[in-house]
């Protein structure tokens, strides 16, 4: 059987598909400036306030600090990239 005679893929075949790349210059930088634009609005104070940011706020009194469930998940996850060497525990 033929991946592409599978009528699930017979749908929509171009959802399966990437979408194109711009090769034209001036899409390239129009792409760019958009993405850069988006980013610096929502880095910015009427940005962050809009999607309701909550970050760069102290935490009143001590930091407690990860949870052992936390470096249990890290530790996996190292470990599932072979990068054991720099889990915490």
């Amino acid at each position: 059987m033929q991946h592409s005679n599978h009528p699930r893929l017979q749908i929509a075949p171009g959802v399966l598909q990437p979408p194109p790349t711009p090769r034209v210059p001036e899409l390239l930088v129009a792409a760019a400036a958009k993405k850069l634009g988006i980013t610096a609005y929502f880095a910015s104070p009427q940005g962050t306030k809009e999607i309701g940011y909550q970050g760069n706020v102290p935490l009143p009194g001590d930091y407690p600090g990860p949870t052992e469930e936390a470096f249990a998940h890290l530790d996996k996850a190292l470990a599932d990239l072979g990068l054991s060497e720099y889990a915490y525990s």
